[in-house]
């Protein structure tokens, strides 16, 4: 490397560092002065420590907890703090998810020895800027979520990862129910006792929120012990959509899922506001034809275990009935693998081909909106535009791929 080439590169790093330190400040304040959705997690914690039932709070407005019994335990330590304090820690925690996110994918860029990894995760990353914004404006859990499932696979050592890793992965992909579909991507490793593993997480997590509301809840009796309580609220909860927050805003534009788009257009979910089976049945429809792709796709390309996972993870807003904006943080790794790999291709008219398609699913999930394009942007977003995006990114990378004549 030259010595004017050198110099490039160390500037590049001071000013990729510097826009690191400013951006993240400014999400840890959107955060606290915002984070919404954070405020419900809080709320549900301070309730469960107070002896009220946590999926009970704010059901009135809609803006109640929904995640289940075995996932409460990681917000009940906010619960100590008043919510101010409690919002700058979640902002802290979601910016140093989003860095260790980045940190992943440079490693596996790097151990797959791709050129311009550092060029690829900071301008991907810049791209996606208003989704980092979305997210840390919500509160969401969707990238320290993230975080946590890319770091149970280690760059370089995910094929070895052990069953308590893949029992904890599955664990954590229930936090959003649907978000259980990237559990297909471990399907080629799972073993009985990966599932029956998982399921005991899920029991010893609960354990916490259970001992909790027996001991503090006044309302407990035989009859309604604090299990089925839990259990049965969550499943309520889990199921309110559309009935607390209102047709319009559940299936309107703001929801970027396949699902959400057939909804839409083809006004099947009026029939019944409150009926969720419609959703289940198309998330399970979109299961079997994307994750029948992507399953073949694993197989007959060359795609390290690294980009297979970032697929499964990117395709789990795509099938999910209600993804919201934030949970679309889930195919940044995708799209950087999808550059890299553009970049990396090495027939000219492929590469410009693979540039131009990388290119395209990037602007479709980050720049594709009203805010950017106006009415225009308006009339994409209808169309699940951020999906569209997904799909296109899922493919280049796939195509880039070598084949192979031997299904993993």
């Amino acid at each position: 490397m030259s010595h004017a080439s050198q110099k490039i590169l160390k500037l590049f790093r001071v000013l990729a560092a510097l826009v690191a330190v400013l951006g993240g400040i400014a999400l840890i304040r959107d955060t606290a002065y915002n984070g919404h959705d954070f405020e419900v997690f809080w709320n549900a914690a301070r309730a469960l420590l107070q002896g009220s039932l946590p999926y009970e709070v704010g059901a009135d407005s809609g803006m109640v907890f929904k995640y289940p019994p075995w996932i409460l335990p990681f917000f009940v330590p906010f619960a100590f703090f008043d919510l101010a304090t409690a919002k700058w820690l979640w902002g802290v925690i979601e910016v140093a998810a989003l860095g260790s996110v980045g940190v992943w994918v440079w490693r596996s860029l790097k151990q797959g020895a791709s050129e311009g990894a550092g060029v690829s995760v900071v301008g991907v990353g810049l791209c996606f800027w208003g989704l980092w914004a979305v997210h840390a404006l919500d509160g969401q859990v969707a990238l320290p979520i993230l975080a946590l499932l890319l770091w149970n696979f280690p760059p370089g050592k995910s094929q070895g990862a052990s069953h308590a890793r893949m029992a904890w992965v599955l664990m954590l992909l229930t936090t959003k129910v649907f978000t259980i579909f990237a559990a297909l991507g471990l399907l080629r490793r799972l073993r009985v006792r990966t599932i029956f593993l998982a399921i005991l997480f899920c029991g010893v997590m609960s354990v916490p929120a259970l001992f909790i509301y027996s001991q503090k809840s006044s309302t407990n009796s035989a009859t309604t012990p604090a299990a089925f309580a839990l259990v049965q609220g969550w499943t309520q909860a889990a199921s309110s959509g559309v009935d607390r927050l209102g047709l319009e805003h559940v299936r309107g534009r703001a929801n970027q899922g396949l699902p959400g788009l057939v909804l839409r257009n083809l006004s099947l979910g009026q029939l019944s506001e409150s009926d969720t089976r419609t959703e289940v049945i198309l998330f399970a429809v979109l299961t079997l034809i994307l994750g029948g792709w992507w399953w073949r796709q694993t197989g007959r390309r060359q795609l390290g275990p690294e980009q297979s996972w970032a697929g499964w993870l990117a395709l789990a807003p795509v099938v999910h009935p209600l993804p919201w904006w934030h949970l679309f943080v889930w195919a940044y790794p995708l799209a950087v693998f999808a550059f890299a790999a553009a970049m990396g291709a090495k027939s000219g008219h492929k590469r410009n081909l693979a540039l131009v398609g990388a290119c395209l699913g990037i602007f479709l999930l980050c720049f594709a909106t009203e805010k950017v394009m106006g009415p225009l942007g308006a009339s994409l977003e209808v169309l699940s535009v951020k999906s569209w995006g997904v799909l296109i990114l899922a493919f280049v990378m796939s195509q880039c791929a070598k084949r192979t004549e031997k299904l993993l």
